[in-house]
């Protein structure tokens, strides 16, 4: 097994005495070692922004998102007065989407507890805030107050 995947079982309580073999990992047991796991040990996909960005340290003029990835890359690209025909790489042709992202990460989430579903949100909270992401619904769940309380 990978030094990550190990480290992932170890942080959830998962049995290691077969590692001889791969271990299927649950998204809910992915989700309770992202919950567990120290920052200093959490992969750097799973890392709070705030702490990998330093925005309260560092005064940056650009902040984009990648879900708007194209439009903030080419503001910033017309701000630095790059010629129109130097545009931002767009997606390759061959890229197929099987389903709409928002769809996928439903079907990901619509079996979580809803207390893991506030441990997540609690910890990345500042995240959302500093990003300007919207306060999740919990995919379709309508109860944001109890989420930011």
């Amino acid at each position: 097994l990978s030094f990550k995947l190990k480290l992932i079982l170890k942080h959830i309580g998962r049995n290691l005495t077969r590692i001889d073999k791969p271990v299927p990992l649950t998204f809910e047991e992915f989700i309770d070692s992202v919950i567990v796991m120290p920052a200093s040990k959490r992969d750097g996909h799973w890392q709070l922004q705030s702490d990998n960005c330093l925005p309260c340290i560092i005064n940056y003029d650009y902040i984009g998102v990648f879900e708007d990835m194209p439009a903030s890359a080419n503001t910033l690209l017309s701000d630095l007065h790059i010629p129109k025909y130097i545009p931002y790489p767009m997606r390759s042709i061959y890229y197929k989407n099987p389903q709409p992202r928002w769809e996928a990460a439903f079907k990901a989430y619509k079996d979580i507890p809803r207390s893991k579903l506030k441990k997540l949100w609690d910890l990345y909270a500042d995240d959302f805030q500093i990003l300007q992401y919207p306060v999740p619904t919990l995919l379709g769940r309508d109860d944001k107050t109890e989420l930011t309380s």
